[in-house]
Order: C-alpha cells, then sequence, then structure tokens
C-alpha cells in the first residue's frame, strides 16, 4: 500500500496539512514494514498504483518546487519526471485502467489559483478537459479558489471522468459539487450537489465513492452513487468528530465491494 503522511509542522503555522512537507511511504501489510519512496525533502500531493502494480504515478514538490507529476518503480526506483512545469501546479493525478494516460489537476500558478482538470502523458502531449466555474474566493487553508475543478478520476472503461467543483467558501473546507465530463471534454453534470463539503471521488463498476460531511451537524457520510441513475448508497457513517476523507475502492481485494477511508478523530483539550 501507498500512504501520504504529514508527520512535522514544517512550515511553523500550527497546523499539519498539505502545506506541510507530505512524506510518500510504501507499506508492506504482510510484513508490517514501512519506507520512503522519495528522498528527504521531496512532499507528495497525490499517489495512485497502475492497474498492473508495476509503478505509481505521483505529483510531488522536490525540494520546495512547484508540484510535477512522476512515475516510481514499486521498488521505489526509477523515479521518473513526466509532466512539468516551473509556473504551473499540477496535483491529483490517477492513471486510467490500461496505463495509458493520466487525468490531474493543473492550477496556472507558482501558488493558490483556479484548478482545471486536464489529461496527459508528457509536456507536449497534455490537453485541458474543463475549465472550472464562476472565479471566487479563496478557500482558507488551500490552493483553491471557488471555481476550482479537483480530485479527477476516469471512469472504468476510460471514456468519462468524475471530479469535483469548489462552489462556495460559505462551508468549513468548502462546498463541493460531484460532476462527470467525457474525457474528451465538453459539457459537465453535477451528479451531486449542495453546500456540504464533499471528498475526493473515486469510481469503480460499483459506482462512484466519496464523503459528505454535513455543516449542521458535522457528521461524517462514505457515499456511493450510481452515475447514471443518481441512485444514492451511505456505506457507513461517522458522528460529529469524526473526519473521514478520501475513501477508495481496493482493486482485486475480497470482498468485491471494499473500500479504504482515511478516518481521524478530533479530540479537544
Amino acid at each position: 500500500m501507498a500512504l501520504r503522511r504529514v508527520s512535522n509542522d514544517t512550515n511553523r503555522d500550527g497546523r499539519m496539512d498539505e502545506f506541510d512537507r507530505t512524506t510518500l511511504l510504501l507499506v508492506d501489510l504482510n510484513r508490517r514494514l514501512e519506507g520512503p519512496f522519495l528522498p528527504d525533502g521531496w512532499s507528495t500531493s497525490s499517489a495512485d498504483w497502475s492497474a498492473d502494480g508495476s509503478f505509481i504515478l505521483h505529483t510531488s514538490s522536490p525540494d520546495g518546487r512547484t508540484d510535477g507529476m512522476y512515475t516510481v518503480d514499486a521498488n521505489s526506483q526509477n523515479n521518473q519526471l513526466i509532466i512539468y512545469d516551473a509556473n504551473v501546479r499540477v496535483r491529483g493525478g490517477r492513471l486510467n485502467n490500461s496505463i495509458t494516460r493520466a487525468v490531474y489537476e493543473r492550477i496556472a500558478s507558482a501558488g493558490p489559483g483556479k484548478s482545471e482538470i486536464w489529461s496527459g502523458v508528457s509536456n507536449v502531449n497534455q490537453s485541458r478537459i474543463t475549465d472550472g466555474g464562476p472565479v471566487g474566493d479563496q478557500l482558507p487553508n488551500s490552493l483553491y479558489l471557488v471555481g476550482s475543478d479537483a480530485g479527477p478520476d476516469f471512469s472504468p472503461d476510460g471514456t468519462s471522468v468524475v471530479f469535483r467543483r469548489l462552489t462556495s467558501t460559505a462551508v468549513s473546507g468548502g462546498a463541493w459539487d460531484i460532476m462527470v465530463v467525457p474525457t474528451g471534454g465538453g459539457t459537465p453534470r453535477a451528479i451531486v450537489s449542495g453546500p456540504m463539503l464533499r471528498s475526493d471521488p473515486d469510481w469503480s463498476r460499483e459506482g462512484i465513492v466519496f464523503s459528505e460531511t454535513n455543516p449542521a451537524t458535522g457528521a461524517v457520510d462514505i457515499v456511493i452513487i450510481d452515475p447514471d441513475t443518481a441512485a444514492r448508497r451511505v456505506l457507513q457513517s461517522f458522528a460529529a468528530g469524526y473526519r473521514a476523507t478520501a475513501p477508495r475502492w481496493i482493486t482485486n481485494w475480497p470482498p468485491a465491494r471494499s473500500v479504504s477511508v482515511s478516518v481521524s478523530v478530533r479530540v479537544s483539550a
């Protein structure tokens, strides 16, 4: 398993979040061992295994530079730069099932900006899929302006992309709609909308899974949506005080409908 870990407040702002150095780790569940994929000084904003398990696609910032897209072999060797521009942030990369193309967030700024969804395999072979919504305020403690598109993932057949769009900063963490668009671009359609914090979605043949936080109660649901019918099913609920984020379908792991989710609990002194 690959995971990202923030263990120190490296920018000394009193929080541990996406603005701190984030280490990419390889965890061997059988032997209960873990180790870093990348050298010291690197900070990783996203990671995705290839369908055959041979390598990881990751978006990382080496030594404080803007995020670029890389691949690294499963044994942590052969770290290769795929897409990079010093004036652009590339984040949230995901691979299609055939391992022929990546989809990712692109912010045309070295700092905060409006994120769009792009697809590509190199600096000279990439194209824009979405151009986001109307631009608004910056979401606190993030790189995103209202109107940003983020957290993309391919459909199982590779013909569509699911992502989330920031529509408001009125709720903690921002209000995000879940949307679907053809891989070649076009007009996105919202499959879930409304003033709630929703996590990056993940798409499998079982449906699209994401977490959804109710701003009135603080409760969090892990939700599965059928992209064709918009039928909704709550897989699991967490009470206020818990923060459940980034659910992912587990590939080739019995039972067939297993989902992995990161859960933390806020403890008040």
